[in-house]
């Protein structure tokens, strides 16, 4: 999802107070530059940012490899690109900034989680899962150990690592992470782009275990703390997404257009990449109503986002890839279908394993797409593979498995005609 914080609430309170201002011209010079690039990234002006951004570090550079203003230049831009959708340049300066602030010892540790959090993130984007959660781990530490276990600091380290366990399919740590969270901020004086933030990720966690009349509250509660505080962005077209996409689940397409839209329109005008999930969505509306060709237009244009921002073989472009096979089974082209489930199979098993109910998923798309080819055996092959693992994975009578032994059913008795 999007960043809860902005660069200014993410890094002022702490860097301010980690390196005074100098008088020399060439350091008043970094300082301005710093913060032209900092009030531009806060206004969504990310080109201009990126230009006063690389100033202010090719400027710290030149001060020490370890001083403070490097930290600081570094992760801001870093944080720009990857807000961009250009984690591949916010890698390289992440990983600078987390080398300067370890070899600044105790001066460091106040800088320490929030670098590890990014870094983390990136990792988490990438789907190297384990390397995310070991950051984003150590995150939390640094952040609770130099700033307290209510800091922002720590909330959002924590976030992000319910994140990241959502996105693995462990969905009951993560609904304990993000109520923990929220339960913190409806204590104290929160940040309410956080709580905003987190209701909507606890959200995302019923709607994928279809616990709609759960998720419902929480992100029609996130919409009105936006509301409540002027939040206006990208942060409250995530809760549109997640609502759009509860009403699809839900059958009532005509209910979730119109929110997908807007999130869209945000989106866009934040240039922010986050579109292609609202654009997978509006697929998915369009699938449902049988517009194949509508469907897919959204869905190449969904892709396309993700291709450019993680690449073809990333998690999120698979389970794009296979609504796109849908649409073309749909139209009736096999070889394209079939291709494109291969595909997205082989990223699915790769990044989450052969025993996960997303890949599960796929399996049963699979013999949809063999048994419309007329591939009978092909056919068979991928439906037991799906109910051995739905088997393993639900109990008796869940939803989801019964839908699979149904389907797997009507198969074998349409064999017997």
């Amino acid at each position: 999802m999007c960043q809860g914080l902005s660069a200014r609430q993410i890094l002022g309170g702490v860097l301010w107070l980690a390196m005074p201002l100098l008088a020399t011209s060439d350091r008043v010079s970094w300082d301005v530059n710093y913060k032209q690039g900092l009030a531009a990234f806060d206004a969504g002006r990310y080109s201009e940012a990126e230009q006063a951004l690389t100033a202010a570090v090719d400027q710290a550079q030149a001060f020490s490899p370890v001083d403070a203003r490097f930290v600081k230049s570094a992760y801001t831009l870093a944080l720009t690109y990857y807000v961009e959708g250009q984690p591949a340049l916010a890698e390289p300066l992440y990983l600078e900034a987390k080398k300067a602030v370890e070899s600044m010892g105790a001066d460091g540790r106040p800088m320490l989680g929030y670098v590890l959090e990014a870094l983390g993130e990136v990792r988490m984007q990438q789907a190297r899962w384990t390397e995310s959660e070991q950051l984003l781990s150590q995150a939390v530490a640094a952040c609770a150990e130099t700033h307290g276990a209510t800091h922002s600091c720590t909330l959002t380290a924590q976030r992000r690592l319910g994140e990241l366990l959502s996105m693995q399919g462990r969905n009951v740590e993560a609904e304990g992470l993000f109520q923990q969270v929220i339960g913190t901020l409806r204590q104290g004086p929160a940040s309410p782009e956080l709580l905003a933030g987190a209701l909507t990720n606890l959200a995302g966690v019923y709607n994928a275990q279809g616990r709609f009349e759960l998720a419902e509250p929480l992100l029609r509660e996130s919409l009105a703390v936006a509301s409540q505080n002027a939040i206006t962005g990208p942060s409250v077209a995530d809760s549109l997404v997640d609502l759009g996409q509860l009403y699809r689940l839900e059958g009532d397409g005509a209910r979730a257009e119109p929110l997908l839209k807007k999130a869209l329109g945000i989106y866009e005008a934040a240039n922010d990449p986050h579109q292609a999930g609202a654009l997978n969505e509006l697929g998915l509306i369009a699938m449902d109503e049988k517009k194949f060709a509508i469907a897919r237009d959204y869905l190449n244009r969904s892709l396309s986002v993700y291709q450019k921002i993680v690449g073809s073989t990333h998690l999120f472009a698979a389970r794009v890839k296979a609504g796109l096979a849908e649409a073309f089974l749909g139209e009736h082209d096999i070889p394209k279908a079939r291709t494109l489930v291969a595909e997205a199979l082989t990223t699915e098993r790769q990044a989450l394993g052969g025993q996960h109910c997303e890949y599960a998923r796929l399996l049963m798309l699979a013999g949809k797409v063999e048994e419309t080819g007329h591939q009978s055996k092909v056919a068979d092959e991928y439906y037991r593979q799906a109910l051995k693992i739905y088997r393993q994975s639900f109990a008796d009578g869940h939803p989801e498995r019964n839908r699979a032994e149904q389907n797997y059913a009507r198969f074998v008795k349409s064999l017997r005609k």
